[in-house]
C-alpha cells in the first residue's frame, strides 16, 4: 500500500460528539474529517490562513461516504487523508476512518475547489504544492463524488427558517456539515433511532449566509434511500442536495 502523503490524527470520541445512542454523529464525523483536511493542507503553507491572506478559501462542492459502522462513545479513532490529482481548478481528497484494531471503518471521497471571498467565484491557484499532499496511486473510494439527481418539490409546501449563529463557520457560511444535519433533522425521530447511516452522498450548490432563510424537503426513492434538498428563500435557489442511505440498527 502506498503511504506517501498520508496524514493522519488521532480522536477519542466523547459525549458530546455522539448522538443519543452513543455512536459519532454525523455531522461530527464530517467535522473531524473536514479538520483533518485543513490540517493536511496547511501544513503545506495552503490552508485557511494562508488562503485568507489572497482573499481565498478552500471550499467543499461533493462528497461521498460509505460507513461500515459508526464508532461508539469511548472509542479511539484514527483519521487519514490525502489529496489526489487535481484537474483544472477542481481538486479531489480521501478520507479513511479506522477503529483502533486498525480495520477501515468509514471511507470518504470529496471534492473542492479554491473560492474568492468577494465574488464566490473558483480560483485556478497557480504553484501548489501538490507533490507534497497528492496520492495519485490511492483511492478510499476509486470514483469522485456523483452528482445528485435533482427531485421535484413544490416550492407551495416550503417552509422557511433563519440561519442561526451556529449555523455559521469562520468563512462566514453555512458550514457544510450543517446540510447533513438539516437533512436528517427533517427526518422522524423514530424513524432515525431505529436506523443508521450506511452512505451519503453530498452536493453543495449555492453558500447560505447570515440572514438567509432556508426550507429543507425530502423524498424517498427506494426504500431507505432518502433525497433532500434544501433551498434559499430568496429566488428559489437550490443550496445543497443529499443523498442519505440507511440501515436498521441493530
Amino acid at each position: 500500500m502506498d503511504n506517501k502523503n498520508i496524514y493522519e490524527q488521532s480522536f477519542k470520541i466523547y459525549s458530546y460528539l455522539t448522538d443519543c445512542k452513543g455512536y459519532l454523529a454525523p455531522r461530527q464525523l464530517l467535522l473531524l474529517m473536514q479538520e483533518v483536511a485543513w490540517a493536511h493542507v496547511d501544513k503545506h503553507n495552503i490552508g485557511w490562513d494562508y488562503l485568507y491572506q489572497h482573499n481565498q478559501f478552500w471550499a467543499l462542492t461533493r462528497l461521498h461516504v460509505k460507513i461500515v459502522r459508526m464508532p461508539k462513545w469511548h472509542e479511539t479513532i484514527k483519521i487519514r487523508t490525502w489529496g489526489k490529482l487535481s484537474e483544472m481548478i477542481t481538486h479531489y481528497r480521501d478520507h479513511e476512518v479506522m477503529d483502533e484494531a486498525g480495520n477501515v471503518i468509514i471511507s470518504a471521497t470529496s471534492t473542492w475547489v479554491i473560492l474568492d471571498f468577494a465574488t464566490g467565484r473558483p480560483q485556478r491557484v497557480e504553484n501548489l504544492p501538490t507533490h507534497l499532499y497528492v496520492n495519485e496511486h490511492r483511492n478510499a473510494i476509486v470514483t469522485s463524488a456523483p452528482k445528485i439527481k435533482a427531485i421535484p418539490f413544490p416550492e407551495e409546501s416550503r417552509k422557511y427558517r433563519p440561519v442561526v449563529f451556529s449555523d455559521l463557520d469562520v468563512n462566514q457560511h453555512v458550514n457544510n456539515s450543517m446540510y447533513l444535519q438539516m437533512a436528517i433533522d427533517s427526518f422522524p425521530i423514530n424513524y432515525v433511532e431505529t436506523h443508521q447511516l450506511s452512505e451519503c452522498y453530498l452536493n453543495f450548490i449555492w453558500q447560505a449566509k447570515k440572514g438567509d432563510y432556508y426550507a429543507v424537503q425530502s423524498a424517498d426513492i427506494a426504500p431507505d434511500d432518502i433525497i433532500t434538498s434544501i433551498f434559499s428563500k430568496e429566488g428559489g435557489r437550490e443550496l445543497a442536495r443529499v443523498e442519505t442511505i440507511w440501515r436498521g440498527k441493530s
